[in-house]
């Protein structure tokens, strides 16, 4: 297994795996470049399906959740990102991005698997911001223009009634369309209930799509997503179920600015950041992440721990 130390100490092996094919197991953390090969992931072909066992296991594919050899060694593979945060700081893939307060660490207070998970924790501001982000390689520029992702997280305590928040962003300009940079978003805002949401700069546009699956607590939760610029396309699964009714393809059901005319036009995404952002005033939050992966091919849940 590879420890932090270890890292540090194959740098060379490290940017080697960007190319050829490395294997590791599921707590190890470990940067895939999209062009490897030796191993399958739960859902690796197409999107990740909500029918059968749950929706996120392709039938042709080797399981990699039910345990057994497969297991946690074959996870990492071919990713480009995948990351069980075992170690005592963040891997320099990561930027922690924080306002008000906020704060991102290694936590040894909860994990999914392993000892350790990403905390993120805010002060009861009006603005809340603790989040860590990665662009450029080995994840950027996707080669599909298209973003898959899953973390496991625990939320310590709802939002506030009314608080619009964010979980995970994706960032970059909208091609066609002069200066206009857009946000494609998971995340809520309602009686706890998740929503997606579309949010431009260069352009007034504020877009929602609203769910009535509430946003779980006190647990650990799979959140598995796919952002796809082709089809201006978002989606959401949920312990391997999709959320459908935040499924957004072209528009969703309302905005408070109209720029773009009702339109979820998706970016070339350059960014993607993860963890915790509200833009109201409200309590203050704790949230462990663990267990993510991101890449360009579909995402399942992890093997359990």
């Amino acid at each position: 297994m590879l420890s932090r130390a270890a890292f540090i100490a194959s740098a060379v092996v490290a940017l080697a795996c960007a190319f050829v094919a490395c294997s590791d197991d599921g707590t190890t953390n470990a940067i895939r470049g999209p062009g490897s090969s030796g191993g399958t992931d739960a859902g690796s072909s197409g999107a990740p399906s909500d029918g059968g066992s749950g929706g996120q296991e392709d039938a042709s594919s080797p399981a990699t959740d039910g345990g057994g050899d497969a297991g946690a060694a074959d996870e990492c593979a071919g990713r480009a990102v995948c990351d069980s945060f075992e170690g005592a700081a963040l891997l320099p893939i990561w930027k922690a991005s924080t306002a008000q307060g906020g704060a991102v660490a290694i936590s040894t207070e909860r994990a999914y698997r392993g000892t350790h998970a990403v905390k993120v924790s805010t002060g009861a501001t009006t603005y809340q911001r603790a989040m860590f982000e990665t662009t450029g390689t080995p994840l950027f520029p996707l080669a599909k223009d298209e973003l898959f992702g899953r973390m496991m997280v625990w939320l310590e305590q709802p939002a506030k009634d009314g608080v619009h928040w964010t979980m995970v962003d994706a960032f970059g300009p909208v091609a066609g369309q002069n200066n206009v940079n857009a946000h494609v978003r998971y995340g809520g805002q309602h009686q706890g209930k998740l929503m997606a949401n579309y949010d431009t700069s260069g352009a007034s546009t504020d877009c929602w799509q609203h769910s009535q699956t509430v946003m779980p607590v006190g647990k650990w939760v799979c959140f598995a997503f796919r952002f796809a610029r082709a089809t201006n396309e978002l989606q959401l699964w949920m312990d391997g179920t999709e959320v459908t009714d935040i499924h957004v393809k072209g528009t969703g059901q309302g905005c408070i600015g109209n720029d773009l005319g009702g339109q979820w036009l998706a970016p070339t995404m350059t960014k993607a950041t993860l963890g915790w952002e509200s833009y109201q005033q409200d309590v203050g939050h704790t949230m462990y992440i663990d267990d993510v992966v991101l890449d360009d091919t579909a995402v399942g849940c992890p093997p359990p721990p």
